[in-house]
């Protein structure tokens, strides 16, 4: 007679350890990054059928006027917020859904975001990055970003 084994798993310790980390931030913290992972959903797929402009529009009518204030730590830390939500994403946000998202979120506060899209020369190939400035310096970004990327002339503001 054959003897069944059954196999127990071990539950995964690292989500336990991110979930009670999670839970211990401050609920305006929480309620951002469930937003900002909710946003980077729709601007993903609504870059696949809409144009750039067209997707900061509904980003910006789904994104309410008011909401939780700015993290401690202001723009910075809502930029990490949001590099946070696209890093446990089911997909990989890419910079411009990033940024687009952060745009979003920011414009809740006096705050004046400008997406701005620059491209590289590596070589053979162009590489392109979008990132937001406010009053002209990069959020959530190095500060030479402006220098290794050739911003293109135009601010896209919405």
């Amino acid at each position: 007679m054959t003897k069944l084994v059954t196999q127990v798993t071990v539950p995964n310790l690292t989500l336990f350890r991110k979930l009670s980390k999670w839970r211990a931030s401050p609920p305006p913290e929480r309620h951002l990054f469930l937003e900002a992972w909710l946003l980077l959903a729709v601007a993903g797929s609504a870059l696949r059928f809409l144009p750039l402009h067209r997707v900061q529009v509904l980003l910006q009518r789904i994104c309410p006027s008011s909401g939780p204030p700015l993290a401690e730590g202001g723009p910075e830390r809502l930029a990490r917020l949001v590099d946070a939500a696209a890093r446990r994403h089911f997909w990989t946000a890419r910079c411009l859904e990033r940024s687009l998202v952060l745009q979003a979120l920011l414009t809740r506060g006096d705050l004046r975001p400008d997406l701005r899209i620059g491209v590289h020369r590596d070589g053979e190939s162009l590489r392109a990055h979008a990132w937001i400035e406010v009053a002209g310096r990069p959020v959530g970004e190095a500060q030479g970003i402006a220098g290794r990327f050739l911003p293109f002339p135009g601010v896209v503001r919405e």
